[in-house]
């Protein structure tokens, strides 16, 4: 079963349970200070019960909280200042920490897709012009050519 409560689609394997399994497994904070398990471990182990996964192709959509911008968020624990972005998770998880200055992109343009294979890396401009291209551009009423009257 995936989180969603569906069968797995035919070739797509179940890990949910075993990320549960550990989670219950891990009991106390020392652990983690005494390097037993990995930041990148921590982060698997609570994420992907959260995820509904299909196959490698597919759009992975995160089930948890999701901002009112429309993209995922997590938390590790109470303690945390402000939420994750699921999909920086999910990059994070795949593929080791986020270069600074660098932001995660969608090549699906779905805001609650986790798929790693889904995801690149891109600066501030690389996003800016991936939105122009795939026409997600917002421009104000007021920067609009208008046509003159007659």
């Amino acid at each position: 079963m995936m989180s969603a409560g569906r069968a797995c689609p035919p070739g797509v394997v179940d890990i949910e349970m075993n990320y549960r399994d550990r989670w219950k497994e891990i009991k106390r904070r020392d652990e983690l200070a005494s390097g037993a398990i990995t930041r990148s471990e921590l982060l698997a182990l609570r994420f992907w019960p959260f995820v509904a996964r299909g196959t490698a192709g597919e759009c992975w959509l995160w089930m948890g909280s999701v901002k009112d911008t429309g993209y995922g968020q997590f938390t590790i624990n109470s303690l945390q200042k402000a939420p994750l972005r699921a999909h920086r998770v999910a990059w994070e998880i795949a593929n080791g920490p986020i270069p600074k200055g660098l932001h995660v992109l969608h090549h699906c343009d779905n805001r609650r897709c986790v798929n790693a294979r889904h995801l690149f890396l891109g600066t501030n401009h690389d996003n800016i012009k991936d939105m122009w291209a795939k026409g997600r551009a917002v421009i104000p009423q007021m920067l609009r050519h208008r046509q003159p009257t007659a």
